[in-house]
């Protein structure tokens, strides 16, 4: 018994120590972080009021970061700021005014000391940064930062004729923690949406080039019904048509143009940035929006059709060159025609927009003509020859409209099943391209399949297409004389062997 009580008067003087051990590091940690500008637990309001203006009192605002030093004028009236020692120099104005209104209407989270024994244990001694502002009735207000809390909850600062050292918040460092390209103002860049634009030019030493052109008449589309406004000109030796749904989807891409910062506002010699000779370029032809005219409200629907017709479209083009890699390998340098700023702008985005997949911009059906629009077609096979022949009549009712009666013909023999002979149509023309043509090939080898699709539209444009041979996989498909794609050959012998099973005195069921 009297061991167990000698225990337990062990335990409770233990205990005690415990007891009084945290006590004394609650204190010392309370003392610190008094010293350090916090308070674990107090919710008193201990900020302090160390400047308040109305920014039209302020005409000036000087700062030196360790890095950049500089001195801006505001102009009340103009609501601007400029650089006195560069007028022309482009100040950041919604930079310049979050900087004048971080310390205009400024209060310390709390005081440290009113006496300090040695600045230099704040780091006050030499400040990190040295902040003033100007009044328009001369007085100026000047502020020091210092170090750093360890508790990373502020700055050690104080105000010019207060021995005080104070602590402000991690806002006032981090705005004016600046570079000069953070209060420089890009220039803005023209954006547009994918209906706008009617061209695309794109030179890349890396991706190469790509270029395409919108025009409802476009003279490589032997649809004659418009299917492919817009045409590949490069990098293929000969223009093809584009496949619409995919480029609209590309364009995507070039609606918008972000730049990052502006690094030389007006750069003398491009060459430091690689845009002497820019390793790539962007250049897109739009049609720029504009307010749409009130039109007399007495004047028909189909004068104001005609009025339109008639309005040639005007466009306007929008360049962008591309330079050297930063230091950082993330951004390219950049300058917009017209202009001597350089910026720079997202390698990841450049990236996007000069590597495009060209060949999937090509429509895959090469040989597509509308029926309507086509009265023969001569078919060879390695010599074993077929003709078709369609007859279009069109009759047009007293209310304008119109309809087409056909009659269609294979090897001089009327066709009964019309469904079926379009089914054959549709096989003719249905075949897709499926490569380009990259390897060496014989271009003067003999067809295995020839067929010319001839027109009945005034402008007269037949469309020859040959299947010859490439590999064992493949026919290269030759457009009007250009090869440039390839068909698969499992497709080529259906095509074939609905010719040769078509029987066009048979009625489908």
């Amino acid at each position: 018994m009297a061991k167990s009580k000698k225990k337990n008067a062990i335990t409770i003087v233990v205990l005690l120590l415990l007891v009084v051990a945290m006590g004394a590091a609650y204190f010392l940690l309370v003392n610190r972080n008094a010293e350090d500008g916090g308070d674990l637990d107090s919710e008193e309001d201990t900020s302090i009021v160390l400047s308040e203006f109305e920014d039209d009192q302020i005409s000036e605002l000087s700062f030196d970061n360790g890095t950049l030093s500089m001195t801006l004028v505001y102009d009340a009236e103009a609501e601007t700021w400029s650089d006195p020692q560069d007028p022309d120099f482009p100040v950041y104005q919604s930079k310049a005014n979050t900087m004048r209104n971080t310390v205009s209407g400024l209060s310390a989270t709390q005081m440290v000391t009113d006496a300090p024994e040695d600045i230099a244990e704040y780091g006050l001694e030499d400040p990190a940064m040295t902040i003033t502002l100007t009044l328009t009735d001369g007085t100026e207000f000047t502020m020091y930062i210092g170090s750093e809390l360890v508790t990373g909850n502020g700055y050690y600062a104080m105000v010019e004729g207060d021995p005080a050292v104070y602590v402000v918040s991690r806002t006032v460092y981090n705005t004016y923690n600046i570079e000069l390209t953070d209060l420089t103002e890009t220039e803005d860049a023209p954006s547009f949406s994918t209906e706008q634009i009617r061209a695309l030019l794109v030179e890349s030493a890396e991706f190469g080039n790509f270029e395409i052109r919108y025009d409802e008449d476009n003279e490589y589309d032997y649809s004659e019904n418009s299917m492919y406004p817009w045409t590949i000109y490069q990098p293929y030796d000969t223009p093809v048509n584009g496949d619409s749904t995919n480029i609209t989807e590309m364009l995507g891409n070039f609606t918008s143009f972000s730049l990052a910062d502006c690094v030389n506002y007006n750069a003398d010699d491009l060459s430091v940035y690689g845009l002497d000779e820019p390793s790539g370029m962007i250049s897109i032809t739009y049609v720029p929006e504009t307010e749409e005219e009130e039109t007399d409200e007495e004047s028909s629907e189909e004068e104001v059709v005609e009025e339109e017709a008639d309005v040639e479209e005007v466009t306007e083009v929008y360049t962008l060159y591309i330079g050297d890699l930063d230091e950082s390998g993330n951004y390219y340098y950049v300058r917009q025609e017209g202009s001597n700023a350089v910026h720079t702008m997202s390698k990841s985005t450049l990236d996007t927009k000069m590597d495009i997949d060209v060949f999937s911009m090509v429509t895959n059906l090469p040989a597509l003509v509308f029926i309507d629009y086509c009265e023969q077609i001569d078919i060879d096979i390695e010599g074993e020859t077929h003709q078709a022949v369609l007859e279009h009549t069109t009759e047009t009712d007293e209310d304008g409209n119109t309809t087409t009666e056909s009659v269609f013909y294979f090897d001089g023999v009327q066709a009964v099943d019309e469904s079926a002979f379009r089914g054959l149509y549709q096989d003719l023309i249905g075949f897709t391209i499926e490569t380009e043509l990259t390897k060496e090939w014989d271009e003067t080898a003999e067809p295995y399949v020839t067929i010319v699709f001839h027109k009945n539209t005034e402008e007269k444009t037949d469309l020859t297409v040959e299947f010859l041979p490439y590999d064992d996989d493949f026919y290269a498909v030759r457009v009007n004389g250009t090869a440039l794609f390839g068909a698969d050959v499992r497709d080529i012998a259906s095509m074939v062997e609905s010719i040769r099973s078509y029987d066009p005195t048979i009625e489908e069921e």
